[in-house]
Order: structure tokens, then sequence, then C-alpha cells
């Protein structure tokens, strides 16, 4: 029953975004994609906002966001090779059943608030068959 509320647009790759596509909303932390047009190309920008200081913060180039969780850390794939957490302390690739990064197909799509469990899917026979898969974060 209550009214919608704008918010601020980021500043991004040197001036305000045209637009800011929410992706999660968790605890005062909305995760999600500002789009900036620059002449005839539109760039893209990973960010976070938190709401209760009204601050948005960059998140790393080539991120997608998926989903975000209370503490502010975002899961999704990166330059659309792998899957990864981006907490306060930066970027973790998270790796596939052969412990290796940056392959097509590994997906994570949730995250817990401590981010100790992460839950996505990923090709266990590329192309052909798709698991599910968690990751149990230390």
């Amino acid at each position: 029953g209550g009214a919608p509320e704008l918010l601020p647009l980021p500043a991004v790759g040197g001036g305000t975004a045209t637009e800011f596509a929410a992706g999660t909303f968790q605890q005062g932390w909305i995760t999600g994609t500002a789009s900036r047009d620059e002449g005839d190309t539109r760039r893209l920008y990973p960010v976070r906002y938190h709401l209760p200081s009204g601050r948005y913060e960059p998140l790393p180039p080539g991120v997608v966001p998926a989903a975000g969780n209370g503490q502010g850390w975002v899961i999704g794939p990166v330059n659309h090779l792998s899957a990864g957490l981006v907490t306060d302390a930066g970027l973790v690739r998270l790796p596939d059943l052969d412990g290796r990064t940056d392959r097509y197909a590994t997906v994570a799509v949730s995250v817990s608030d401590d981010a100790a469990v992460i839950g996505g899917q990923l090709d266990v026979e590329p192309g052909v068959v798709t698991r599910a898969i968690r990751w149990r974060c230390h």
C-alpha cells in the first residue's frame, strides 16, 4: 500500500547513470546494473547501493550481479566465463568440479547471508547435462 520512492542514480563512467536496474534487495543492500549512454553506445556498470547510507559502490568490471545478500556481497557471472562472489575484500571466482575457473556454464544464482553457501548449476557434460551445484565456502 505504500507509494514508490525513486532512488538516486549512481555516478558511473565519468557521469550520472541513465538507468539503474535493481536485481536484489536484502537488508538494506540493493544490487544491480547501472547503464549510461555514451554517444551511440550504452555502457553497463555493476553496482551495489547501501540504502541506509545512500552510497553507491562499484563492483568489479565484468561481474553481472545475479543475487546479493544482507552484507552487500554479490554473486554472478564474471566475464560470462565463470561464477564469482564479490565480498568487501574483493572478487573470488568459484571453481567447477575440477577446481577450474573461467569455464562456460558455471552459474551461481543464490547466496546465503553469511556467504557460507552458494547455489547454482554447471554443465557436467557441456551442452548435454546440467546439474545443480552447491559451494560451501570457508
